[in-house]
Order: structure tokens, then C-alpha cells, then sequence
């Protein structure tokens, strides 16, 4: 006989489920409004590569898990940029301007990167 608590409002066997909390609901709950709005907000940094002064615009989600990398790395975030920029523009024999759009677009995938091992 199957109880009350495993069946549904029809009577049938409810399935156990694995993982009841979805990814989205996950992501969601990890912090507060106010702080995704913070995470979210767009902040200029301007660093040097070789001797050029850039400006950066990033998340400041981005720059949180720069800090994080750079302390790891031994280095400063001008330091890390640029060996994201040497590495990308030595790379990508198709982009050796690396532009503006380009170059952040290297920078989020190296950072998220660092995120996912």
C-alpha cells in the first residue's frame, strides 16, 4: 500500500526528484537583490599594458574575481591584465589589435574560467 505522502492529488506515485532545487533557483539565492545590483553595476578602471593607459569597463563581479586571481597569481590587476592581453593577442592570429570589445570579452571568459575549476 502506497501512503498518502507519496502519491499526488490524483493518486499516482509522486517520483522522488534528485535534485528539487533548480539551478536557476540556486543562482538566484546565492545574495540579496541589492547586492546582484552592486555585482552588476559597470565600473571604469583605468589600467596600463606596456606603457599604454586603457580603461576598462567590466562588472564589478568581474573585478571581485580579478583581485581574487591577481592576489593568487602574485601580481597586481594592471599585472594580470596584461598577461591576459600578451596571451590573447599571441593567440588569436586573426585579432592582433585586439579591440576594446574584443580584449573585455578575453577578459571575462579567462576570469569565469578561473570561476569553473
Amino acid at each position: 500500500m502506497v501512503s498518502a505522502a507519496t502519491v499526488d492529488a490524483e493518486n499516482q506515485p509522486k517520483r522522488a526528484s534528485a535534485n528539487p532545487v533548480s539551478p536557476l533557483t540556486r543562482l538566484f539565492s546565492v545574495c540579496s537583490a541589492e547586492q546582484a545590483r552592486e555585482f552588476y553595476t559597470p565600473v571604469r578602471r583605468s589600467v596600463r599594458i606596456h606603457g599604454h593607459s586603457t580603461t576598462i569597463r567590466l562588472e564589478q563581479a568581474y573585478w571581485s574575481v580579478m583581485e581574487d586571481l591577481a592576489e593568487k597569481e602574485g601580481t597586481s590587476i594592471a599585472g594580470l591584465i596584461t598577461k591576459v592581453h600578451d596571451h590573447c593577442q599571441f593567440s588569436d592570429q586573426k585579432n592582433r589589435n585586439c579591440s576594446p570589445w574584443v580584449f573585455r570579452k578575453d577578459l571575462r571568459v579567462v576570469f569565469f574560467a578561473n570561476l569553473a575549476s
